[in-house]
């Protein structure tokens, strides 16, 4: 929303009150088409490879990378004692010193990590030491992708409509999966790198809404991944 405002704002809208709880507007016509504007990366893309590159304990450099908008996720990272540099616009994830963390995964509102950060947090939380909680409190029976997860391996349940219990660390193995939507399809692709095996994931179109060219990225750091037709 933020970074609509500066947009609008580059195109002769006159806007107040960007960055707060409320904001004032005044009508007038512009030309957008005069206006030059570059999007932020993606949070969410941002929260999901940087799990990835931790799960599978690979090193990483995100770039380019909001951090201001970046604060949970590392704060999430952290408690899971994920070794990571973050600085100067780029987010550097590092070899693990040590092992990792299991922690309570749980969504809020922003400034909190939201709901779509949570799912590939879940496969950190298979390759942690002790007990996960999952708890998604503003939405029912997005879990799917724990049932998934389950059948590569996981140690987990799904206790109730928000929450899930994950205890690790525990090997996982390719199987045959289904992407139910966009985070948990980007899940899958993470948990396919971390398992054994050969993973075949369903229902692709859902990750392609979400992540653009995503085996492409992936095969250019040394990912053992292909698209069937």
């Amino acid at each position: 929303m933020q970074d609509l405002c500066r947009f609008l704002v580059s195109a002769g809208v006159e806007i107040s009150g960007v960055g707060t709880t409320t904001l004032k507007v005044k009508g007038k016509k512009v030309l957008l088409s005069q206006a030059a504007h570059q999007i932020i990366p993606d949070d969410l893309e941002a929260s999901a490879f940087a799990v990835l590159a931790a799960a599978t304990k690979s090193q990483i450099t995100l770039s380019p990378v909001e951090l201001e908008y970046l604060d949970s996720v590392l704060l999430q990272l952290d408690k899971m004692r994920v070794n990571f540099r973050a600085e100067g616009g780029a987010l550097t994830i590092l070899p693990p010193v040590s092992a990792y963390k299991s922690f309570r995964i749980q969504s809020g509102l922003y400034p909190k990590l939201i709901c779509d950060h949570l799912p590939p947090f879940a496969v950190l939380a298979t390759q942690a030491e002790g007990a996960s909680l999952v708890h998604e409190w503003l939405y029912e029976a997005r879990q799917n992708y724990i049932r998934e997860l389950v059948k590569m391996g996981a140690n987990a349940v799904v206790m109730d409509p928000h929450r899930a219990l994950i205890i690790g660390p525990t090997p996982l193995y390719g199987q045959e999966v289904e992407s139910y939507d966009i985070r948990s399809g980007m899940t899958m692709v993470i948990a396919a790198l971390v398992a054994k095996g050969q993973t075949i994931i369903s229902d692709i179109e859902h990750i392609d809404r979400g992540y653009e060219k995503l085996e492409e990225r992936l095969k250019a750091i040394g990912a053992d991944i292909r698209r069937e037709a």
